[in-house]
């Protein structure tokens, strides 16, 4: 560990972020407030971000060894649009956005910071260009930013929920409406801190319509869009309403009559308007091999 100490002489009643920022080169904004929640003493008292620094305060910061640089990796993008300002890819299944503490490699942003020396910094060093995410086993479509001014305008978009984001889902049993939404809130389980639920304990409002374009005795095929954008939300709403996802190891089935490597979800469909150019973005995909080739064994010829 580096340790850092101030002694605040100047800037007395700045908040301690901001005081922090100025005076700490090249670390971002979402690692500041690590820091600061983990391992920065105010008078050997831990404060939060908002407080204001007062004359003789002693400040002092643990920061941690420097971080593995994120490695430039010559790997496939499946690229469906691009232009100067984003552009837009195909995540396949098994591959997580943006490096972690323990993954470091085989992410998007890997492959990314092989092929373009410009990428947005918004959301932090360890996520170049990452403006949204899909989880490691979701394969869909994924929006890049090129630049900053791209990101926070997308960013917007998103926040108002004018980036149409379409997903197919292959969902156990039939339900009894063809049509229907699901308002019911989301938070940590608390019970199992690695997932999600429906409960009432620190949760977020969540929204999820869904239509059925194909369905048998046993499955159906959801067309599903999220008006919020809760961590699992799509597999934790069916999972409510006791449509679980086929292959989800964490919210479906304990017994799987159809044998896959992982939820048959996908993030198919993108529709926008082009911030900068007007233009109306609309890009459509298929689900990935292994949904095809099961969707076909049932007999499901939607895509086709």
């Amino acid at each position: 560990m580096k340790e850092l100490k101030f002694i605040i002489k100047d800037g007395e009643g700045s908040r301690l972020d901001l005081f922090l920022s100025k005076n700490i080169e090249n670390i971002s904004r979402s690692k500041l407030q690590k820091i600061i929640k983990e391992s920065v003493f105010v008078n050997e008292k831990k404060r939060k971000s908002n407080y204001k620094v007062q004359k003789d305060d002693i400040i002092r910061i643990q920061l941690p060894e420097e971080e593995m640089k994120i490695q430039k990796e010559n790997s496939p993008l499946d690229i469906r649009y691009e232009d100067e300002d984003l552009l837009i890819l195909f995540k396949p299944k098994g591959k997580i956005v943006h490096p972690t503490d323990s993954v470091r490699e085989n992410t998007v942003v890997n492959a990314l910071l092989y092929r373009f020396d410009q990428l947005s910094n918004l959301s932090g060093e360890e996520r170049p260009g990452i403006v949204h995410r899909l989880d490691k086993d979701t394969t869909g479509l994924l929006i890049i930013a090129k630049n900053n001014e791209i990101h926070e305008k997308l960013q917007i978009l998103f926040k108002e929920r004018k980036i149409k984001k379409i997903y197919y889902a292959l969902c156990n049993g039939d339900f009894s409406e063809t049509e229907g939404d699901i308002y019911a809130p989301i938070g940590r389980n608390p019970n199992k801190r690695t997932e999600m639920a429906v409960n009432g304990l620190n949760s977020k409002e969540a929204h999820t319509s869904y239509r059925i374009v194909w369905n048998n005795d046993n499955y159906s095929l959801a067309e599903i869009h999220l008006d919020t954008g809760r961590t699992h939300q799509i597999r934790v709403h069916m999972k409510y309403i006791h449509h679980p996802i086929v292959g989800d190891p964490v919210y479906g089935l304990r017994k799987e009559k159809l044998k896959v490597s992982s939820q048959l979800l996908s993030a198919c469909r993108l529709e926008f308007i082009h911030p900068n150019t007007g233009e109306k973005i609309s890009i459509q995909s298929v689900p990935d091999e292994e949904f095809m080739k099961v969707l076909e064994k049932l007999g499901c010829c939607y895509f086709k």
